[in-house]
């Protein structure tokens, strides 16, 4: 049979996921022609309460690191940690990075164009995480996620569609009060002047104020019995009260940190377990750094 040859296959659409985080700034670049895949990643230099010029040159250096051409990138996701006016965008809060305070997180993009910035849209890490590992995985019920990082971030997703509690949040859980009150210390203080809530006991500031030089090796052999993985039980504890998730998955870095620990920890978390928790629950870790920068591409297309 014969006929005119087959069309040729589209150019590849380059979508960039941009993650700015507390301690760097990660880049994916999603190459879409029948299916989205991942085919670049990069990374900043690491950087402790940068100020808004670091955050550029951050960004430049991991846009700059995935080395695809700026004219085949035709939309960016992008998140940052953080509270946001609704109406304007304008970035009211961030502890952990003080250089977004007073600025809209699209003109962190200034200058890494030389033009106008491609069509920009903006998700929360939390809920970009969770929609990368919903893309990998799989779950059709109710998943929740916990995002450890520089901060604490939670999402529920029912069948990819996520829960609302707070403006777009499904709910602050790094700043719920869940102090231990052990007798052999004090209850720690968040860099935000909260005690005893999650991000006192699970974010890396915490940590590196508990640990200091060693803080590493921790992350690499966390104890079953130290205070931070005692914290991590209680609140999923809580969190099975409250939301109800058939599946629970630990992200970030200091999530993917848990992954020896798993079995303890869901064991501790189901001993005298309340009786709304459903039976089955699942608990798993990530393993890659990049699912926020990911999910956001993948929100983005």
């Amino acid at each position: 049979m014969s006929g005119a040859p087959d069309d040729p296959a589209p150019a590849p659409v380059s979508v960039l996921g941009i993650d700015v985080g507390g301690t760097s700034v990660k880049t994916v670049a999603m190459t879409r022609t029948y299916a989205a895949a991942v085919a670049a990643s990069g990374e900043s230099d690491r950087y402790v309460y940068p100020d808004r010029r670091t955050l550029v040159l951050s960004i430049q250096q991991a846009v700059a690191d995935l080395n695809i051409p700026a004219a085949q990138v035709t939309s960016i996701g992008m998140c940052v940690p953080g509270a946001r006016d609704p109406a304007t965008d304008i970035v009211t809060a961030a502890v952990n990075v003080p250089g977004l305070v007073g600025m809209r997180p699209n003109d962190l993009l200034t200058g890494v164009w030389k033009a106008s910035p491609p069509r920009t849209s903006l998700v929360s890490d939390a809920h970009a995480a969770a929609f990368a590992w919903w893309k990998h995985q799989g779950c059709s019920e109710r998943l929740l996620t916990l995002s450890l990082g520089t901060g604490v971030g939670c999402c529920v997703l029912d069948n990819g569609s996520p829960l609302h509690v707070c403006g777009t949040s499904s709910g602050h859980i790094g700043q719920m009060d869940i102090g231990l009150n052990r007798a052999d210390e004090p209850t720690p203080l968040a860099p935000d002047g909260s005690r005893g809530t999650v991000e006192s006991y699970l974010g890396l500031p915490a940590l590196r104020a508990r640990y200091g030089q060693q803080l590493d090796a921790w992350l690499a052999a966390p104890r079953f019995d130290s205070p931070p993985v005692a914290a991590l039980v209680r609140v999923l504890r809580i969190v099975h009260a409250i939301y109800r998730p058939n599946e629970v998955a630990l992200l970030g870095g200091v999530g993917i940190s848990m992954t020896p620990l798993l079995s303890q920890i869901q064991a501790g978390v189901n001993h005298e377990l309340t009786s709304l928790a459903r039976p089955g629950w699942t608990l798993a870790a990530g393993s890659s750094r990049f699912l926020a920068a990911e999910g956001a591409a993948l929100l983005a297309l």
